[in-house]
């Protein structure tokens, strides 16, 4: 399959391209157990869910973060802007937003799809710089009891509330599925093994 690379916002002559495994790192609770999983596995690149990765980077869980994938302008539960804050990694930012380094561009869902979350956005991304394999890591789709591995004392069920766990997620890895259909994406758990 082609791999199209991500179009630069500042160059769109230039495309970022990668060879070999790169790694997406999520905040769902399963990512410390799935990281060991791929223990040993030398990857192209390492892409950042939002800032999970960096928190994976503080406890020795990987070595580095090499991008990050901007989900949301703004944070969710607190309204800030993200890209300030952000930019306060040095990494590039890939996503759908005009303020990112690099494009993730993705056909509009179809009927009976939805709009993909940051750390679905992110394998997208990953497939596109030509990850082969792309691991997932971290992506449990609102589906334990905490919210994320890093912040247990979040309120996971306002989080299913606000994220429309009971109709968006069933609808958005219908979307991923078409998105990332012919490219080699290796979940370790979760509901992407449905899928994938």
């Amino acid at each position: 399959m082609k791999r199209p690379g991500l179009r630069s916002t500042a160059n769109p002559d230039f495309r970022l391209t990668v060879s070999g495994p790169v790694l997406i790192v999520g905040g769902g609770p399963s990512a410390p157990a799935d990281l060991a999983k791929l223990a040993g596995i030398d990857f192209a690149a390492i892409i950042s869910a939002n800032l999970h990765g960096f928190v994976a980077v503080d406890q020795g869980l990987i070595p580095r973060v090499d991008y990050v994938l901007l989900g949301d302008v703004r944070n969710s539960e607190t309204r800030e802007f993200q890209e300030p804050i952000f930019r306060t990694y040095n990494k590039p930012l890939l996503g759908r937003h005009p303020c990112c380094d690099y494009s993730v561009e993705i056909p509009l869902p179809g009927v009976g799809e939805y709009r993909l979350n940051a750390g679905q956005l992110a394998i997208v991304a990953g497939c596109h710089i030509g990850g082969s394999p792309v691991y997932p890591v971290g992506l449990d789709c609102w589906q334990h009891d905490d919210t994320y591995w890093h912040d247990t004392g979040a309120d996971v069920v306002c989080m299913r509330q606000e994220h429309g766990v009971y109709y968006r997620i069933p609808a958005q890895l219908r979307t991923l599925k078409n998105v990332c259909k012919g490219y080699d994406v290796r979940p370790q758990s979760g509901p992407l093994l449905s899928i994938m």
